[in-house]
């Protein structure tokens, strides 16, 4: 099956790492929880459905190269750029205090990406106005990221930019890692979350159950929401929400990461030295 971001990124070995420089600033400023209803989880998203072939006429596919679509290619640019800032919705507070992730720049990152790869995987089903809406937020979110780092103090600009660079080759990664757990289980996107936002570190297996269920639910949440409406920025996030009941069990155990799955009653060892890419 077509990996979502497969066309925009090359496949890079890659192991989770933190900058000294990026992992020693913390973030004092968070955005306020946007609190809306939670939707039900769908279990035939049409966002995980990528076509093959193109069914559009070569006359449109020429007025999309020469930006005489539906839409100009400025205005689609734009529309990236703000769905981009809807992301602020995010309350990093949750992030960094109730799931225990240090309050650092490269939290902010990874927490960024993750929202970021969810619109992209969303935008990848809406064919070339898609592709270039999906550009414009990934060409955002590297604007932010450079903007940010020069606040955070003078740094030697090649020191900067080679730190950035690690960001890019880690973002790389981190989206075949969640491809594969949203076209998959909820064990195997247990396991990208762990390696992606906790860093293969240590955790409360209650927190990565709160993540997964977090993804699925705006995934869901995304794929109710048409091209039109994102365009328009018309997108609310679902907050977090910390369940009583938990359908995934999941433990450390001589060095193997264990992961059941209660509801589906199907139980998963991965070898962390296999199963989890380059774990040192």
């Amino acid at each position: 099956m077509q990996r979502v971001c497969a066309p925009m990124f090359r496949r890079v070995q890659f192991t989770c790492v933190t900058t000294r420089f990026f992992s020693s600033v913390r973030l004092q400023n968070a955005h306020p929880l946007c609190k809306r209803e939670v939707m039900p989880l769908s279990s035939n998203l049409s966002c995980h459905q990528y076509a093959t072939q193109s069914n559009q006429g070569i006359l449109q596919h020429l007025r999309n190269i020469f930006g005489l679509g539906k839409l100009p290619k400025s205005m689609l640019k734009i529309g990236g750029y703000k769905l981009y800032e809807s992301i602020d919705q995010v309350d990093y507070e949750i992030f960094f205090k109730k799931l225990n992730m240090d309050d650092t720049f490269h939290s902010w990152f990874v927490v960024r990406s993750l929202h970021v790869w969810m619109l992209m995987a969303r935008l990848m089903n809406e064919g070339e106005e898609g592709r270039l809406i999906r550009n414009a937020v990934v060409a955002a979110m590297w604007d932010d990221v450079d903007a940010k780092s020069k606040q955070l103090g003078e740094t030697v600009s090649s020191v900067r930019r080679n730190q950035i660079q690690t960001l890019v080759d880690e973002f790389q990664a981190n989206l075949f890692s969640y491809d594969e757990g949203l076209m998959s289980s909820d064990i195997v996107l247990a396991g990208a979350i762990w390696r992606n936002i906790f860093c293969r570190g240590e955790f409360d297996p209650r927190h990565l159950e709160v993540l997964v269920d977090y993804v699925r639910e705006n995934i869901a949440t995304l794929d109710k929401i048409s091209l039109e409406e994102l365009h328009k920025s018309k997108l609310n996030w679902i907050p977090i929400q910390f369940l009583h009941n938990c359908s995934l069990y999941i433990w450390f155990s001589k060095g193997i990461f264990h992961c059941v799955d209660i509801l589906q009653t199907e139980t998963q060892q991965c070898n962390m030295t296999y199963r989890f890419l380059q774990l040192d």
